[in-house]
């Protein structure tokens, strides 16, 4: 069910979570028709973030729109990634970076959300570093990346 409690980001909050600046879109967000290879790319993503963190690795998971087979989608693969701290970037940013992701966003204000871009292959990487008490507890921490979505929409 749709949270009428969110609010919207303003563009001082869009501009201050972005690493470089937010990129202005300007245009119409394409959907595209499911694709079957959406989770061959996640696959490939999991395994180079894995192979770069090693068991800083808490979780690993192909969420979004992609993520959902027979869904036509936003062609871009969003995982989300859990660490023990998010906020400890030195722990995990500069391995990320080694295998060619880009930090963009940073929201210390949003449960230390963290975001990359992926090298070779259109990715959100969404890194928190939560546990939950319910599995409605991770469908809701999700929430950031479809009103993300969404709003693009």
């Amino acid at each position: 069910m749709p949270n009428a409690g969110r609010v919207s980001y303003s563009e001082g909050e869009i501009q201050e979570s972005r690493v470089a600046g937010a990129p202005v879109l300007n245009s119409t967000v394409t959907l595209a028709d499911y694709d079957p290879r959406w989770p061959e790319l996640y696959e490939r993503e999991a395994t180079r973030i894995r192979s770069a963190l090693g068991k800083r690795v808490v979780r690993l998971d192909h969420v979004g729109s992609t993520s959902v087979p027979g869904l036509c989608a936003k062609p871009i693969i969003d995982v989300l990634l859990v660490v023990p701290d998010s906020a400890d970037e030195p722990a995990y940013v500069p391995a990320l970076e080694a295998v060619g992701y880009r930090l963009v966003i940073r929201e210390p204000g949003h449960d230390e959300h963290r975001a990359f871009k992926g090298p070779d292959t259109d990715v959100n990487l969404h890194v928190y570093s939560r546990t939950w008490k319910y599995s409605q507890n991770y469908a809701d921490a999700k929430n950031d990346v479809i009103d993300e979505i969404l709003g693009c929409a």
